[in-house]
């Protein structure tokens, strides 16, 4: 109770935009209040949690982007200190998970934690970033995180569901207009 008091459960990606029409995998974070001391336990927590999602159906995510990874849980401080560092320092994976963050939306807890943090984030984009084209443009550069050798044609007309190189509809086709948009917003 004292966790859920002083913490805030979000979801992110397109979890966090609301665009799940099927089953999704676990794309999750953890925000606690500043000066606030999580149990000792919380790694222990966070995976009986994540394992919890598995069993009723919902996988890891590939990128590890969930709360058993200790990278998405920090307090408010933490995460804008992190977030910062993305868009000052990007690189591909960097950039690909500040894109999933950008999409948070809080499911639990005290959601004025999350929104403190987004809102730090938006102030340092807007006197930081805003008007910078080279940051700008690496951000942008995300839109092509999941692009491959093989045109989008041909691979949607592979339509063999077990083979790696069929075009992926969420990773070839939404995120590049989402995330395309995003930049441009």
């Amino acid at each position: 109770a004292e966790l859920q008091a002083n913490s805030c459960l979000f979801v992110m990606g397109s979890e966090g935009r609301g665009e799940q029409l099927l089953k999704t995998d676990q794309d999750n974070g953890l925000v606690w209040r500043n000066g606030y001391q999580p149990p000792e336990d919380l790694a222990e927590i966070c995976a009986r949690f994540s394992n919890a999602l598995m069993d009723f159906g919902y996988p890891e995510c590939p990128g590890q982007i969930m709360i058993n990874n200790p990278l998405w849980r920090h307090d408010e401080d933490g995460f804008v200190h992190m977030i910062k560092a993305w868009l000052m320092m990007p690189d591909a994976d960097t950039l690909i998970s500040l894109a999933v963050f950008m999409d948070s939306h809080p499911v639990a807890g005290d959601t004025s934690l999350l929104g403190n943090v987004r809102q730090a984030i938006q102030n340092a984009i807007a006197s930081q970033v805003a008007g910078n084209d080279a940051v700008l443009a690496r951000f942008a550069s995300a839109m092509d995180a999941f692009n491959t050798s093989r045109g989008w044609w041909n691979r949607l007309l592979h339509l063999n569901h077990q083979d790696p190189k069929r075009l992926n509809l969420k990773k070839a086709g939404l995120f590049p207009l989402v995330h395309g948009v995003r930049s441009m917003a």
